[in-house]
């Protein structure tokens, strides 16, 4: 009983979320998918939220020198490319 309610819940949301598509009036009404209406300001606050929290010039440096799975890579692009004097 629970997991049907769940499912028909957790499909409604995700219609209302992102259909339709396209603007669509009823009336005095528009219907659009929330989130497509509200695309670019969600864009906006994503892209903000992730260049001040998570791709920081600060971890990516960390990360280039310190973090294991990152540092082989570079110091083989850096060798490779890094002219001798």
């Amino acid at each position: 009983g629970g997991t049907i309610v769940g499912l028909a819940t957790n499909w409604l949301a995700l219609k209302w979320i992102f259909e339709p598509v396209n603007p669509t009036k009823i009336g005095p009404f528009i219907l659009q998918g929330k989130f497509l209406r509200r695309q670019k300001e969600v864009a906006k606050e994503f892209s903000d939220f992730f260049a001040n929290n998570v791709l920081t010039s600060e971890r990516l440096w960390n990360s280039i020198l310190n973090d294991p799975s990152t540092k082989p890579s570079f110091d083989m692009l850096f060798t490779r490319n890094l002219k001798k004097f």
